[in-house]
């Protein structure tokens, strides 16, 4: 992606051209949007998204610090069951049908667990 590359260029001139058109012009252009929307979300600023020191496991690490690890375990669970059951990914050895897994579910998700 052109944009992507103006970002990340070795060329000062070219970075800050490409930071300052996603920056001001924003809305205008299909980074813009998400730099800004990822702004807003994560509180953070647009200068440090589109920075080298942003990276996806420092944003993994704010939203963990959002969310108990209790519920971060749990959520990882459901969406590992969710993913079985639509066939999108396959456990070898594991035959589980799809009511078998709606029931695991609802055991991850009971307020018991």
């Amino acid at each position: 992606m052109f944009i992507k590359r103006c970002l990340y260029a070795e060329s000062h001139v070219v970075r800050f051209i490409a930071q300052y058109g996603v920056l001001y012009n924003g809305i205008a252009s299909g980074v813009g949007q998400y730099v800004l929307t990822y702004s807003r979300h994560y509180q953070l600023p647009a200068s440090y998204l589109l920075s080298d020191h942003c990276t996806a496991s420092k944003i993994e690490e704010i939203c963990k610090s959002w969310v108990p690890v209790k519920f971060y375990n749990k959520m990882l669970c459901v969406l590992e069951l969710m993913m079985i059951k639509n066939n999108i990914v396959s456990v070898p050895f594991v035959f589980l049908n799809r009511n078998d897994i709606s029931v695991c579910i609802s055991a991850v998700c009971s307020n018991r667990s």
